[in-house]
C-alpha cells in the first residue's frame, strides 16, 4: 500500500518524502464526512494545535422535534471531553425532554425550544478555541493532575498535566475530561453521584496512564467530599452494596 498525504509539526519529518506523498498544508479534520454536517477537530501541523469547528446551518431552527435535537446533538464529536460544558448541557436537555415523554416527531416545549437556541448560539464561539497537542518529552516528568465533582444533575471529571520545563516554568494543558448525567429512573444521593464522579476520575487516569506509557508519571487526584474520601479509605466490608461494588 502506497501511503499518501503525510502531515507532521516539523519540516524535518517531511523532507524524505517526494511531493505527492505530503499532505497539502491545511488543517487535517478527524472526522471528515462531506455527507454529514458535523463538529471536527482539527489538527494545524503548522502550529501543533488541536481546533473545532461548527458546521451546522446557522440561524433559528425552525421546527425543533426530539429527533431533530438528538440528531444535532450526536454531532458534537468531542472523543476527549474537551467540550464537555457544552455537550452536558446538551444532555440535560434531551434528559429533561425523554422525562417529559413527549413524541420523537413533536415539537419541543418553547423554553426547551430556547435553551438550545441559547446553546446552540453559544457553540459558534468554539473556533476560536485552541488546544496544545505537545505536552513534553519523554525525558520530562509529567504530573497528571485529577478533579471530579457531582451535582444533583450531573457528575464529571476532568484531567490536566503539568510539565516544568528547562527554565522552571510550568505548563498546564488540558487532557482530557468525562460527564456523566445523573439517573433519574432511581433516587441517588449526592454522596453517591460524588462517589461515581470519583470511580469516574479514576478510570480515566487509567486510561492515561495507558496511553502515556513512556512517560515518567505522577498522579494527584482531588475529590470534592469528605464522605467520598472516608469511604475509599475505610473498611469494605462495612459499605453497602452501592459503595462495596465502586472499585477505586
Amino acid at each position: 500500500m502506497n501511503l499518501r498525504k503525510w502531515s507532521g509539526n516539523h519540516p524535518s519529518l517531511l523532507e524524505n518524502l517526494n511531493k505527492d506523498q505530503i499532505a497539502p498544508k491545511n488543517n487535517f479534520n478527524f472526522k471528515n464526512d462531506e455527507t454529514q454536517k458535523t463538529l471536527g477537530i482539527e489538527w494545524n501541523p503548522e502550529n501543533d494545535s488541536f481546533h473545532f469547528r461548527w458546521t451546522l446551518e446557522e440561524g433559528p431552527i425552525t421546527k425543533l422535534t426530539k429527533r431533530k435535537l438528538l440528531s444535532e446533538i450526536s454531532k458534537l464529536y468531542d472523543p476527549l471531553g474537551w467540550l464537555s460544558p457544552v455537550t452536558v448541557s446538551a444532555k440535560l436537555l434531551f434528559q429533561s425532554l425523554w422525562i417529559s415523554k413527549i413524541g420523537w416527531d413533536e415539537q419541543v416545549p418553547e423554553d426547551a425550544y430556547q435553551e438550545w437556541a441559547k446553546l446552540r448560539s453559544e457553540i459558534y464561539v468554539i473556533k476560536h478555541f485552541k488546544l496544545m497537542r505537545w505536552m513534553g518529552n519523554c525525558q520530562q516528568r509529567i504530573e497528571l493532575l485529577g478533579f471530579c465533582d457531582a451535582s444533583e444533575k450531573a457528575f464529571a471529571c476532568v484531567l490536566y498535566s503539568r510539565v516544568q520545563d528547562e527554565d522552571g516554568r510550568y505548563e498546564i494543558s488540558l487532557l482530557a475530561a468525562r460527564t456523566r448525567v445523573a439517573p433519574k429512573a432511581q433516587k441517588t444521593t449526592l454522596p453517591r453521584l460524588e462517589l461515581s464522579g470519583a470511580l469516574l476520575l479514576t478510570k480515566l487516569i487509567e486510561k492515561a496512564q495507558e496511553a502515556l506509557t513512556n512517560y515518567t508519571l505522577s498522579v494527584t487526584a482531588w475529590y470534592d467530599s469528605q464522605v467520598v474520601l472516608a469511604w475509599i479509605k475505610g473498611d469494605t466490608s462495612k459499605w453497602e452494596t452501592f459503595q462495596s461494588a465502586t472499585d477505586i
